[in-house]
């Protein structure tokens, strides 16, 4: 029994798993059917929602200017799509967004619409949002398939819809940085432009360039507009830097964003690029180490860079060697040099005397010592050698003959040169003639010697009186021989005849004239001369007269003349005057008086005259411009030379602007022309400035120099002077009162209008006028803020505290008198307010009452 209770219950429990079992596949295929219809129902609301709320956010266009209005914010609408859609995997490329011009019509633009297809008040915006349904059950014989939504709103302009994000404002455009720096190797910059949001509409951005480096030698650059497209928010700038081997300070392109269309300018809106100069300064040296040129022709050293430089580079260098300067043998400037920027070599110019001189080749040596800008290389020394070109001198004697007597004692015969020589010349001598040497006369008979630079030598004769005063005439013969370093000229033999009757010499000037300038024949020679020796002292007195002032223009040897026993000329030394000034052509005349020991001869007046080598000076105003107040009374323009002249300056000039030149108008002025007067710097330009008493803008007055006499124009050669209005600014109505309409009834409005809008203006009284009739009180006047509150009853209110009532500065503003309310009509009487500026007369606006 109890097995058959065992199998029965073991047969009944295998019955419920069988039935378990064929029941358990329908209980999950009905369980998978109702979460896959769930899921369907989600994601096809998921899908209609989102295409509902596309189509919402695009459906206005708040017109925002240069930003994208929500009907074509492509990245707005699918944004407002998937956050309805996310969960139902919707995906930007699930959404198709198309307009059309209403029911019926077809699709004529996508979304960002093409400028040449703009969206219009009244078109549609279709959202078309796509959903796949994919089942998750393996055993719900479902096919993949998609759910598709299309939502279409009418696109209505300036209406916001609640929900939607903050409007968007205009992007703002500037640089992605305010700064950077490059060397000059020839690369090629990018300077970045970013708007901050992107935008269907093309957005122009123009710049300016300015900075220390010159476009197209240091830079070259795309042209001054960068063009963002629909979308775009990245633009570059190209700059392309160029190298140039010149050492120079670093150079700065200063890029700066103008005023862009469809966009606001932000910050940083410059951008400065810093060009770091890579070369290294040059070095500087002569060109050659050596040359030779004849005494006759001028010559350069030549300082020489290894490259150009932007800066300015100084050399300082040493002069040396066997020549002598300072106009003896040449002329040169004692440095130091400069080299402008931008060149790579300077001549150092050399004047070389040619001063008729037989000498020895001289050298004049050149020894760089530094430099500023630069560093210093070989050859640092350069050696210019002057070559002689002059033939020895003639010697011979000054004169054939003499006379003298036995009681002369020691006479002498003068040998010299026809110039000098800087060699010693030694002239040996014979003696012949009637006279017995030893019994008449007693004589050295050694060489004579001109040292370097000399221009004579004496023979010494001594004559013996022999007391017999019956015997004829006897001559000494000297002939001179052979020198050296010298040619022999004429004459050559000198005749000394000892006779018992003496001649007097007659003493004269070799010229009668000559000229020099104060530089370069600054130092002159006058020569007196005698016919005949004696060997006596000549003294000779001279006085001076002549344009030229001692002292002054020229110094000169002081008078007499004395000319040696023996000797055949004294000479006066004029030293010119260099003064840098410009003048007329001066002279020196010197006149002889009686001399002693000698016959006045001719000619006895020698004229020197002094031509003037210095250039005109340069006239220009010592101001290109300045300002005045019209009550200043009295305003000079200055007139500059360079230099002072020695002659009057006659400038003229002319008058324009926009100032009038009258005794009734705004100005007089001293007349033209302008006259600087010899020895003066400067002159003024006299104006007298007329206070008008005028309200009107800053005037200007504009005196231009013309060609002036006995100088050059320079610059500036135009003043500017600017008469600044010292008359208060006063404004005036712009219209009369008038009320307002609906809700501003009560509110009567005047506008004004200020001339000057910067200027700042006080306010010092109000005043209205209004019937009684009316029945309404004044609570307010407001000019921009308030300046009364209160209660006034007609027919009159003034206020003038606190004092000023409002001060400061407009173009156009708006006096509001408000009401407590509407005003009744009242016929045949009328409101009338008025205004006072300080310093201006009251100003009135009358409004009929009816």
């Amino acid at each position: 029994m109890e097995n058959m209770r065992l199998k029965r219950k073991s047969i009944k429990n295998a019955q419920g798993m069988v039935e378990f079992a064929l029941a358990l596949p329908l209980l999950l295929l009905l369980t998978l059917g109702i979460i896959e219809a769930g899921r369907l129902l989600f994601i096809y609301s998921m899908v209609q929602s989102a295409s509902r709320e596309a189509a919402r956010y695009g459906s206005a266009a708040n017109d925002f200017g240069a930003a994208i209005g929500y009907y074509e914010d492509c990245a707005g609408i699918r944004a407002a799509a998937r956050r309805l859609g996310g969960l139902a995997g919707i995906t930007d490329g699930n959404v198709t967004i198309t307009y059309d011009h209403g029911p019926g019509t077809g699709v004529f633009a996508s979304c960002p619409p093409a400028p040449s297809q703009p969206v219009k008040l009244g078109d549609r915006i279709a959202v078309q949002v796509v959903g796949v349904y994919r089942p998750l059950v393996p055993l719900v014989q479902f096919n993949t398939f998609p759910i598709v939504s299309v939502s279409r709103r009418t696109i209505i302009k300036d209406v916001s819809i609640e929900g939607t994000p903050p409007a968007p404002v205009p992007p703002i455009v500037a640089f992605t940085s305010s700064e950077q720096s490059s060397p000059e190797d020839g690369e090629t910059l990018q300077v970045m432009l970013q708007l901050s949001a992107a935008t269907s509409k093309t957005v122009t951005v123009p710049y300016g360039v300015t900075g220390s480096a010159t476009p197209g030698e240091d830079f070259t650059i795309s042209p001054g507009t960068v063009v963002f497209g629909p979308g775009e928010t990245l633009m570059g700038i190209a700059i392309t830097l160029l190298p140039d081997e010149i050492d120079e300070d670093d150079e700065t392109i200063i890029l700066t964003i103008g005023a862009p269309t469809n966009a606001v300018r932000g910050v940083p809106d410059v951008h400065t690029v810093t060009i770091t100069d890579d070369d290294e300064p040059p070095t500087v040296f002569f060109s050659s180490e050596s040359q030779a040129v004849l005494e006759n022709t001028d010559f350069e050293v030549v300082l020489q860079l290894s490259a150009p430089s932007s800066r300015p580079i100084t050399v300082f260098y040493s002069i040396g060697g066997t020549a002598q300067g300072a106009g003896v043998d040449y002329m040169v400037s004692s440095g130091p040099a400069v080299i402008p920027p931008g060149d790579a070599s300077f001549p150092i110019p050399v004047d070389v005397i040619d001063d008729l001189v037989d000498e020895e080749d001289e050298t004049v040596e050149f020894t760089i010592t530094g430099a500023t800008n630069a560093s210093v290389d070989s050859p640092d020394h350069h050696a210019a050698t002057i070559l002689d070109d002059d033939l020895p001198p003639f010697v011979f004697f000054t004169w054939e003959s003499q006379s003298v007597t036995e009681s002369s004692g020691e006479i002498f015969a003068q040998v010299e040169l026809n110039t000098i020589s800087s060699k010693e010349i030694t002239v040996p001598f014979k003696v012949e003639g009637t006279a017995e040497n030893g019994a008449d006369y007693s004589i050295n008979m050694a060489p004579l010697v001109i040292p370097p630079g000399g221009l004579s030598a004496s023979v010494v004769i001594a004559i013996v009186p022999d007391a017999d005063n019956t015997e004829l005439d006897e001559t000494i013969d000297v002939s001179l021989l052979a020198p050296t370093n010298a040619l022999l000229g004429n004459p050559s033999t000198h005749t000394v005849t000892i006779t018992n009757v003496i001649l007097m010499p007659t003493v004269y000037f070799t010229s009668d004239s000559q000229a020099g300038d104060e530089q370069t024949n600054n130092q002159l020679t006058i020569t007196a001369r005698l016919n005949l020796p004696t060997n006596l002292a000549v003294s000779v007195p001279f006085t001076l007269s002549g344009t030229a002032i001692d002292g002054v223009d020229y110094q000169i040897t002081s008078s007499p003349i004395v000319i040696p026993p023996g000797a055949a000329m004294g000479e006066i030394t004029v030293q010119l005057v260099n003064d840098g000034m410009d003048e007329y052509d001066e002279t020196i005349v010197v006149t002889m008086g009686a001399p002693l020991n000698a016959i006045l001869g001719t000619p006895d007046v020698h004229t020197i005259t002094i031509t003037d080598d210095d250039g005109v000076p340069t006239v220009y105003f010592a101001l290109a411009s300045q300002a005045v107040p019209e009550a200043a009374g009295t305003a000079i323009a200055t007139v500059q030379l360079s230099v002072i002249s020695g002659k009057p300056i006659s400038v003229p000039f002319t008058m324009s602007g926009t100032a009038e030149e009258g005794a009734s108008k705004d100005y007089t002025i001293s007349p033209s022309p302008l006259v600087i007067l010899p020895g003066s710097l400067s002159a003024d330009i006299q104006i007298s400035i007329i206070d008008d008493l005028l309200m009107e803008p800053d005037e200007g007055i504009v005196i231009t120099l013309g060609a002036p006499t006995d100088a050059t124009l320079g610059v500036p050669d135009t003043h500017t002077m600017t008469i600044l209005d010292n008359d208060p600014t006063c404004p005036t109505p712009d219209s009369l009162p008038s009320f307002g309409a609906g809700p501003d009834r009560n509110k009567l409005s005047w506008t004004l209008q200020s001339p000057d809008p910067v200027d700042v203006i006080n306010l010092v009284s109000v005043t209205i006028r209004w019937p009684t009739g009316t029945n309404v009180n004044v609570t307010a006047i407001t000019f921009g803020e308030t300046i009364y509150t209160g209660d006034a009853p007609p027919p009159y209110l003034g206020v003038t505290t606190p004092s000023p009532l409002w001060s400061g500065a407009f173009s156009t503003r708006q006096m509001i008198f408000k009401f407590n309310v509407n005003p009744q009509r009242v016929s045949g009487d009328f409101y009338q307010v008025t205004a006072t500026f300080q310093g201006c007369p009251p100003i009135s606006g009358i409004l009929p009452s009816d």
